[in-house]
């Protein structure tokens, strides 16, 4: 089996691009790969269009330690987080072709499963107006689909400008009463009062 072609696709997304490949073999087996590159994805795209004619078209997608090999070492340059990530994303597409050739799920060509269950949390359901009301809204929608958990994030501007101050003046810290510095540990307090206020509600 070899491979005959790489698509590279890109979906845009609320945040950010996803960065999809489908890998075509000659048996007619495709798989995909996926990869996320914040504010990356032209350099990657660049990087696949130069790559794939050189390194993988050709390849047999079973082979793919040599394949990895070709795409790290034979460039005689050091694989960076472009290089590292064109490489994830062919690979996934390598496994899924060999478990589809195979007839079985990756997992199992990856030793097994270790876990029938996995826990996971919501992300992105704060997308809403910024205020109390909407978020303890939202987060009960979240956790209405089931979910047990949702990620919260100390992502405002205050916060991030505390954290600054707070890196550049650590002989300070000793007089905090928290003896951390008190604007992180604020901003923290604030996140947990508000996650508990919603579970209260």
């Amino acid at each position: 089996m070899k491979i005959t072609g790489v698509r590279p696709l890109v979906l845009g997304a609320a945040w950010r691009n996803l960065t999809y490949v489908v890998v075509r073999t000659d048996e007619g087996i495709e798989g995909v790969g996926e990869v996320r590159m914040i504010n990356h994805t032209s350099a990657l795209l660049g990087y696949l269009e130069e790559a794939v004619p050189t390194h993988v078209i050709g390849a047999d997608p079973f082979a793919f330690e040599a394949l990895a090999r070709r795409m790290i070492r034979d460039d005689y340059a050091r694989a960076g987080q472009i290089a590292m990530s064109a490489l994830a994303v062919i690979e996934m597409a390598c496994w899924d072709i060999a478990g589809k050739a195979l007839g079985v799920p990756v997992y199992q060509l990856l030793g097994g499963p270790i876990r029938d269950r996995i826990p996971t949390y919501a992300n992105g359901w704060y997308t809403v107006e910024r205020t109390p009301e909407e978020f303890r809204d939202a987060a009960r929608r979240a956790l209405g689909k089931g979910y047990r958990a949702v990620k919260l994030a100390r992502s405002s501007s205050r916060c991030t400008a505390a954290s600054r101050r707070r890196r550049r003046s650590r002989s300070r810290a000793s007089s905090s009463p928290t003896g951390r510095g008190g604007s992180r540990s604020r901003c923290r307090q604030i996140t947990c009062v508000r996650w508990r206020r919603l579970r209260a509600r």
